[in-house]
């Protein structure tokens, strides 16, 4: 322990409150009401106290909230998950491809071609997304990439375009999108449209999204709500699913917590309900299982080897 205890915060949980409370060696504290704790075993001058009104180190408390607190899946039950560097971020406001006098539009066939070298198709389009052209002559709205559309240098649509030659043009997204790549190469194929998902790692689009649909391919994400910006590949990222919310739930779905964790409130209600009726042996046992349960789930997170070392004329 160090000597510098003014700056030791403790806390208990009692239902919804948090009660802090502050490490002291020194018995003349002026405290909160005069109220003081004395540790058992120990001597008066160590002694849990209220915190004063005036913490000028400041002291910050962080939680977790169960913003969503009834799910339909169980947290083991979400296996979607995916890391690398090769992500792309979409967002419906910024041009994926502006040109200048170097994009062609072919009748025939229903194609988009670009200049040799000025954009790499294949990275930043996806089979079935919908981008909207402007600043041509004869060919602005929006289009689908056909399945199979994306080519080297070259566009497949499934609606009719006009032939047109050398004619600038600027192609924005339609949908805000996460790719994942090189086309062809099915890199989101474990998740499934109405997916809740979690990305971390991005320089600026960390956060939850909702997958609206996936392409038949599997080369993006559409989501629901548009990334909050722009972003080339490079940041190691990763992506996994989280539980979606329930807003009407029943007894299939479950508590935003893991399974041990649930079957630990199970616990905790059947002591609050021995408790009501007044059986307290009862209570307690079931708040013995309660902190079991809760024991056990910390211990899980925790990995711990240990290392001996081995004489040169050791026999094993």
């Amino acid at each position: 322990m160090s000597y510098d205890t003014h700056k030791t915060w403790l806390y208990r949980l009692e239902g919804r409150y948090i009660h802090l409370w502050q490490y002291i060696q020194g018995a003349a504290t002026t405290t909160l009401g005069d109220y003081k704790i004395r540790l058992p075993g120990e001597y008066y001058g160590n002694q849990l106290i209220y915190p004063n009104e005036d913490i000028t180190d400041g002291l910050r408390v962080e939680y977790t909230a169960l913003i969503e607190p009834f799910v339909g899946d169980a947290w083991e039950d979400l296996t979607a998950r995916i890391s690398g560097t090769s992500f792309i971020f979409q967002d419906t406001s910024t041009a994926i491809y502006t040109g200048s006098s170097n994009l062609d539009f072919a009748a025939t066939g229903k194609r988009i071609n670009f200049e040799s070298g000025e954009i790499d198709t294949s990275i930043a389009f996806y089979d079935g997304q919908s981008i909207v052209v402007s600043g041509t002559s004869s060919n602005n709205g929006t289009f689908t990439v056909a399945g199979g559309g994306v080519n080297t240098n070259q566009l497949i649509v499934t609606e009719t375009v006009v032939t047109e030659a050398n004619t600038s043009g600027v192609i924005k997204s339609a949908t805000g999108a996460i790719l994942g790549g090189t086309a062809g190469t099915n890199t989101f194929t474990d998740f499934l449209a109405a997916d809740k998902i979690r990305v971390n790692g991005s320089a600026s689009n960390d956060g939850d999204y909702t997958v609206s649909s996936i392409p038949s391919n599997g080369d993006a994400l559409v989501v629901s709500s548009a990334p909050s910006a722009v972003e080339a590949a490079g940041e190691s990222i990763t992506i996994y699913q989280i539980p979606a919310e329930d807003a009407t739930p029943d007894e299939t779905n479950h508590v935003n917590l893991n399974r041990l964790l649930s079957l630990s409130v199970v616990d905790y209600l059947k002591a609050q309900l021995a408790d009501m009726q007044g059986n307290v042996q009862m209570k307690e046992y079931y708040m013995r299982e309660f902190w079991k349960k809760v024991g056990d789930n910390e211990s899980n997170k925790r990995k711990i080897s240990m290392t001996f070392p081995t004489a040169p004329f050791a026999v094993r």
